[in-house]
């Protein structure tokens, strides 16, 4: 018993030290000693706990060596100067992909009140940080958008408390559990209020728009689907598709709308989300789009291109194993897009997979978010849970389409820690295993 309990506290540990690095931004401000112990430390544990329960020893390290295979694709692939160093990459992936071993473990071992105090520390966390986000990002109006530009390399308002692309993005993911703890009392006891978690989801909501993260938007409008009262996995995709069926059936009155959204957030100074619901409703009604919307399309296309050049090995079949040659995004854009273009994309970790390592490098990807699925699958023991998770699914895989999902360590933290964690809650709980 012992064994279980020394590496479930480290587990536990590890957890806890991402939970406080992704929803406290001034954590990012302080001295890298300090940093690191938050960095690497969730890592060091998850090795150590790895040695204690040898029953996921050899899960760990397919995992790890998982990560390193995707480190050093994405180093390939990805133009010089648009990815970090070769090392750095393998070592933020690994912090990346750790989560899914540290999630299959917390399903494992974790029990209802480990679960309750990761949960009320987020959602204090959370609560804090968007209020001083949302009053930074009044003050400072362009400071999450300036996240986004790569001629910043520093965020100068972490200082401040104020959450940047990553914590946008990982209070995006928190919706679900948000969601579904307001929609189940028993599941809520003992972590929070129903009126308390009603005013941290108006302040996520708030967070959301004033970042003026387009696809945090989209992403988030996902999570509402949660809400419908379907009882199967089966009606809530006929939904999903009814959805999708219907814009493509009115598009026109649906560029219209979005043309009306685009109107009103460029009269109260929105411009970023302006010219992006402008851009999308240019699609629908015309066929193309301009601005930021054009140029995603158009690198989404030079990643399409790669593969349907060698769908076997994308861009390495193509190139070889030699590292992606530099090419700004906008001189990218400027020479058009065609199939010698010596990298993918670069705006969409999916398809740039897809198209930089063809299908034999997407076919480890598929399998591991489904060995993911699958040990969440389960301790799933309600229709509601399934439907908010399989959402949650979703939204995860919406963002690796539209973004960098690959390189935000917050998101995985809360996509394949915290969101299965909910099984752990209210009634019909499975039993933690015991000791081997």
């Amino acid at each position: 018993m012992k064994k279980t309990i020394r590496g479930r506290d480290l587990v536990f540990a590890a957890v806890f030290l991402q939970v406080l690095y992704s929803f406290l931004p001034i954590i990012r401000e302080f001295p890298f000693a300090i940093k690191l112990i938050f960095r690497a430390g969730p890592v060091v544990l998850m090795f150590l706990a790895a040695l204690i329960r040898r029953s996921f020893w050899k899960k760990y390290l397919l995992l790890n060596v998982f990560a390193v295979f995707m480190a050093l694709v994405r180093s390939m692939v990805y133009a010089n100067g648009i990815v970090e160093s070769i090392p750095t990459n393998i070592a933020e992936s690994i912090m990346y992909w750790s989560c899914v071993i540290e999630g299959v473990y917390a399903l494992s071992y974790f029990d209802a009140n480990d679960a309750r105090k990761l949960f009320r520390t987020a959602l204090i966390l959370i609560g804090i940080s968007s209020i001083s986000s949302i009053i930074g990002t009044i003050l400072f109006p362009r400071a999450i958008r300036s996240t986004v530009s790569f001629l910043v390399e520093e965020f100068a308002y972490y200082k401040y408390n104020i959450g940047a692309y990553s914590y946008v993005y990982a209070i995006v993911f928190m919706l679900i559990p948000l969601f579904y703890l307001f929609k189940m009392p028993e599941e809520r006891k003992n972590i929070a209020d129903k009126r308390l978690l009603a005013v941290i989801i108006f302040e996520v909501a708030v967070n959301i728009i004033l970042s003026q993260f387009m696809a945090a938007i989209i992403v988030a409008l996902l999570s509402v689907v949660a809400l419908l009262k379907t009882k199967s996995i089966r009606r809530l995709a006929i939904v999903l598709v009814s959805i999708v069926f219907a814009i493509y059936l009115f598009t026109e009155p649906v560029g219209l709308l979005l043309a009306r959204i685009a109107e009103f957030a460029g009269n109260r100074g929105y411009h970023d989300l302006h010219e992006r619901f402008n851009g999308l409703s240019r699609l629908l009604i015309v066929g193309n789009a301009y601005g930021d919307i054009g140029a995603r399309i158009s690198l989404y296309r030079i990643s399409i291109s790669h593969f349907l050049q060698n769908p076997l090995l994308g861009l390495i079949g193509v190139n070889g194993f030699r590292r992606a040659t530099f090419y700004k995004t906008v001189k990218m854009l400027d020479i058009g897009i065609p199939s010698m273009v010596n990298s993918v994309g670069q705006h969409s970790d999916i398809v740039d997979l897809l198209g930089g390592g063809g299908i034999i490098c997407f076919i480890p990807f598929i399998l591991v978010i489904r060995y993911y699925w699958k040990s969440f699958r389960a301790y799933i023991k309600s229709s509601t849970l399934l439907r908010f998770s399989f959402i949650g699914l979703l939204q995860y895989l919406l963002y690796g389409v539209v973004d960098h999902s690959f390189s935000c360590v917050d998101v995985a933290l809360v996509v394949f820690v915290l969101v299965p964690l909910l099984s752990k809650l209210g009634d019909g709980v499975s039993e933690v295993k015991p000791a081997e």
